[in-house]
C-alpha cells in the first residue's frame, strides 16, 4: 500500500499546475479542454460536436500496424513466457496496463489513433523478454524481411525525389495521383538531404554487424522503420505538406471575402480545418452545429466533393470553391448572402 501512496501523492501538486494555469487564463477555454475534451469524448455528449466517433472494430483494426512490431513481439513474449507470468511482475503489470487501458479506449464514446500511445509502453514492457530470445529462424526471417520490405521503399523514395527534382515532375504513377499534386516544385533542402543520405549510409553499413547481434530482427525492424520515416520527412515532406496542409485552401479563399461582413458562419469544420483557418487567416466562425441562430452574412461549407451543398436559400450565393492541391474528396464553399 506504501509503495502506492507515493506515486499518487508526490504529483498532485505539480499536476494540478497545468488545470489552474488554464483556468485562470480562460475559464472558458478550460471547460473545452477539460469538460469538452475529455469526459465529453469519454460519456460521448461532446463527440457530435468534436467529431471522431468510436466504433467496436475500430482498435481491433488499428493496433496491428499502430503497434506493429512491438504487438507480435508482446505475443511472443507471454508465449515464452507463460509459465513464469505469475512470478514475474514487469509481465503482470504490462498486461493489465495494457488491458485496462485498452478497455477504457473500447468503451469510450470517441476514439483516435493518437489515444493509442500510452497502450505502446505496456506492450513495450511486454516485449522486451522475447527481444533476445526470438527463435533462431524466426529471427533471421524478420531481419530479411525488414530488408525486404522496406529496402524498396528506400528506392522508391530517392528515385521519386530525384525524379521531381532533376526532371521537374514525379513519376505519372496512379497510386501518387491519387492524393499529391503532380504539378508540384520540389525545394532542395541541402541540410535535409544530408541527413537522409547519411541515414541511408548508416543503414546500409549495419548490414555487416547485424547478423552477429541476438537481437538482429528487432534492431533491422527498428532501424528500417526509422530510415523509412526519415527519408519521408527530409525529402517527401514539402510535397506532402503541400498536399495535406490547408494554407493554400485559405489563401485562396481570402480574396472571396467581402471587405465587411458582420460575422462568418461555418458548417462542417472539423478539428484540424477550424484551427488552421484561424491560423492562417485569425478567422473565428460562428458554427451552425452550436448557433444555428447566428445571424452571420458570409458562410463556409466544408464538405464532401461529391456531394455540393443543396437546398440553399435564393439569396446566398457562392463567390468560391476550392480543395487541397491532389484532393478529390474534401472540398471547401464559400457563400455570402446578399
Amino acid at each position: 500500500m506504501r509503495m502506492l501512496v507515493f506515486p499518487i501523492v508526490l504529483p498532485l501538486p505539480w499536476l494540478r499546475l497545468g488545470p489552474i494555469a488554464r483556468y485562470l487564463r480562460s475559464p472558458e477555454l478550460f471547460h473545452v479542454w477539460f469538460w469538452l475534451n475529455n469526459v465529453g469524448r469519454f460519456l460521448g455528449f461532446s463527440v457530435p460536436q468534436l467529431g471522431a466517433d468510436n466504433s467496436a472494430w475500430f482498435w481491433p483494426k488499428t493496433l496491428p500496424w499502430f503497434a506493429f512490431p512491438v504487438l507480435p513481439l508482446a505475443i511472443i513474449s507471454l508465449w515464452q513466457q507463460r509459465h513464469r507470468f505469475l512470478h514475474s511482475e514487469p509481465l503482470q503489470y504490462g498486461l493489465i496496463a495494457f488491458a485496462v487501458y485498452g478497455l477504457v479506449m473500447q468503451v469510450s464514446a470517441s476514439a483516435r489513433t493518437a489515444y493509442g500511445l500510452p497502450m505502446l509502453v505496456s506492450l513495450a514492457i511486454l516485449a522486451t523478454p522475447a527481444v533476445n530470445n526470438l527463435p533462431a529462424r524466426l529471427n533471421l526471417f524478420t531481419d530479411y524481411f525488414a530488408r525486404i520490405l522496406f529496402t524498396p521503399l528506400a528506392i522508391v523514395s530517392w528515385y521519386v525525389w530525384g525524379m521531381m527534382v532533376f526532371t521537374g515532375k514525379p513519376p505519372a504513377w496512379h497510386v501518387l495521383e491519387r492524393g499529391l499534386p503532380m504539378d508540384f516544385v520540389m525545394p532542395v533542402h541541402p541540410f535535409g538531404i544530408a541527413i537522409a543520405t547519411a541515414a541511408t549510409l548508416a543503414y546500409l553499413a549495419s548490414w555487416r554487424w547485424l547478423p552477429r547481434l541476438r537481437s538482429r530482427a528487432v534492431v533491422s525492424l527498428a532501424m528500417s522503420i526509422t530510415l523509412f520515416w526519415i527519408l519521408f520527412a527530409t525529402l517527401w515532406m514539402p510535397w506532402v505538406d503541400n498536399a495535406k496542409g490547408y494554407r493554400s485552401v485559405y489563401v485562396s479563399m481570402q480574396p472571396h471575402l467581402p471587405a465587411q461582413y458582420r460575422c462568418i458562419a461555418s458548417q462542417g469544420l472539423g478539428e484540424s480545418t477550424r484551427p488552421m483557418l484561424e491560423y492562417y487567416l485569425g478567422i473565428l466562425t460562428e458554427r451552425r452545429e452550436l448557433h444555428p441562430e447566428a445571424d452571420c452574412d458570409v458562410l463556409l461549407i466544408d464538405g464532401w466533393a461529391q456531394q455540393q451543398p443543396q437546398n440553399m436559400a435564393a439569396n446566398w450565393q457562392l463567390v468560391w470553391n476550392g480543395a487541397r492541391p491532389g484532393d478529390n474528396e474534401e472540398r471547401f464553399w464559400l457563400y455570402v448572402q446578399h
